[in-house]
C-alpha cells in the first residue's frame, strides 16, 4: 500500500488529520507521500542541543530547519538574561493566549512561509528559567493547534537528563555569576531544590519528567513523541541516532551514512566536566542573579578571591546524588512506564551505590 492510499483510508475511517502522519510507518512517508510534518525540538537545556543544532539537524534531507527562531518586539523582564529575542523563551514566559491573539506575528516566525516541505524547529529554551511542564505544555498545545492549518502532523522531540547531573551542569554553567560558587554553595543549592518547603515544588518542577511525558503523549500521541534520555546519546549513540533518524523520517540509506559520519567525528567533550563526578566552576566575571555592587562592598575578600583565583572544583558526592534522585524517584519511574524506557539503566533511580557514569 502506498503512503497516499494509506492516508486516504485512514481519513475515510475518520482518523483525525493531524494524527494520520504518526500512524504510518516512517518508510511509507517518503515513498511518494507528500504529507508535511512540523518537528519541534524543545530541549531540554543541557541535553546536547548544541550538538544536534550544529552537527545533526543541518545535515538532514527534505526538511526546512529553523534554529532558535526569534521575535524582536517583546520586552525582556528577566534581568538575568540578555533578551536576545529567542521566540521560545520570550513567548513561553508569557500567557499561551499569545498564540491566538498574536497569531499573525508568531505563526510565520515559528512555522515559516512559502515552503511545501516539512519543517524542523529547534530551541531548548522552551524550558528556560526553570520552566516546567505546567508552564510549557499549554504553549505546545497551542502551537499544535495553530500548526494544523499548515501541516498534516506535529511531532515533538524532547531529551531529558538525570536530575543529579542536570543540577550540577546548570549550576556550573551559571557559576560565573555566583559570588560564592563552590562545593558548599552547590550542595546548599541542591538541598533547596529537593526541599518540599523550599524550591522542590517551585523551580524544581522543571524536572518532573512524569508530568512532562504524560502531557506530551496527550498532545501528540506515542508515535508523535521522541522523548529519550540524554545519557543514551552519551553511552549508546548509534541506538539514539538510529531512533532519531527514523523519527525524523529520513531515508534509511542516507540516515545510515549520516550516523556513520557523526560517529566518526565524535562529540566535543564537556569542558566543565573533569571526571565522572567532578566539575570545574567558571571564573566570576559578571554582576547578575541578585548580586549588587553593595554585596561586593560587603564581602570584598570573597569577591577578590572569586575574581582572581582559580575557580573551584565541585564534586557531585554520592550522598548528594542519592538525595536528588530520591526526590525525583517517583516522577522518574512514572516517566519510565509511560515512555517504556529503562531509565534505571541510566541511573535515574537511587540505588545506594555510586552514580552511573
Amino acid at each position: 500500500m502506498t503512503g497516499r492510499i494509506a492516508v486516504f483510508l485512514l481519513a475515510e475511517a475518520g482518523e483525525e488529520p493531524g494524527k494520520i502522519c504518526c500512524r504510518l510507518r516512517p518508510e511509507r512517508l517518503y515513498r511518494g507521500c507528500t504529507m508535511r510534518c512540523l518537528y519541534l525540538h524543545i530541549g531540554q537545556p543541557k541535553t546536547a542541543s548544541t550538538f544536534l543544532q550544529n552537527d545533526v539537524f543541518p545535515r538532514l534531507s527534505g526538511l526546512d530547519v529553523a534554529l532558535l527562531p526569534r521575535v524582536s518586539n517583546y520586552r525582556n523582564h528577566d534581568a538575568r538574561r540578555s533578551g536576545d529575542g529567542r521566540l521560545a523563551e520570550q513567548i513561553t514566559a508569557r500567557s499561551p493566549i499569545l498564540w491566538t491573539k498574536h497569531k499573525a506575528e508568531l505563526e510565520p516566525a515559528l512555522l515559516g512561509t512559502g515552503s511545501s516541505r516539512s519543517r524542523l524547529v529547534s530551541d531548548e529554551m522552551f524550558f528556560g528559567n526553570f520552566r516546567g511542564a505546567a508552564e510549557v505544555l499549554p504553549h505546545l498545545r497551542a502551537i499544535v493547534e495553530m500548526a494544523r492549518s499548515r501541516f498534516d502532523a506535529v511531532r515533538i522531540l524532547c531529551l531529558i537528563r538525570r536530575q543529579s547531573t542536570r543540577l550540577m551542569s546548570g549550576y556550573v554553567q551559571r557559576s560565573d555569576a555566583k559570588l560564592k560558587a563552590g562545593q558548599e554553595d552547590f550542595e546548599a543549592f541542591a538541598r533547596s531544590m529537593c526541599d518540599p518547603h523550599d524550591e522542590r515544588y517551585r523551580r524544581g518542577m522543571a524536572w518532573e519528567y512524569g508530568d512532562l511525558a504524560a502531557g506530551l503523549l496527550d498532545i501528540v500521541g506515542p508515535a508523535g513523541l521522541f522523548m529519550r534520555p540524554y545519557e543514551e546519546l552519551r553511552h549508546d549513540p548509534r541506538t539514539f541516532l538510529g531512533g532519531l533518524m527514523s523519527f525524523l523520517q529520513q531515508e534509511p540509506r542516507s540516515a545510515d551514512a549520516l550516523i556513520e559520519m557523526l560517529l566518526h567525528e565524535g562529540r566535543q567533550a564537556n569542558v566543565r566536566r573533569l571526571e565522572q563526578d567532578l566539575w570545574q566552576a567558571r571564573r566570576f566575571n559578571r554582576l547578575s542573579e541578585g548580586i549588587s555592587r553593595l554585596d561586593l562592598l560587603r564581602e570584598p575578600l570573597t569577591y577578590l578571591r572569586r575574581k582572581y583565583t582559580a575557580p573551584s572544583q565541585i564534586r557531585l558526592r554520592p550522598e548528594i546524588s542519592e538525595m536528588i534522585l530520591r526526590s525525583y524517584e517517583e516522577t522518574n519511574r512514572r516517566a519510565a512506564r509511560l515512555l517504556n524506557i529503562d531509565l534505571a539503566r541510566y541511573g535515574y533511580v537511587p540505588t545506594g551505590e555510586p552514580e552511573a557514569p
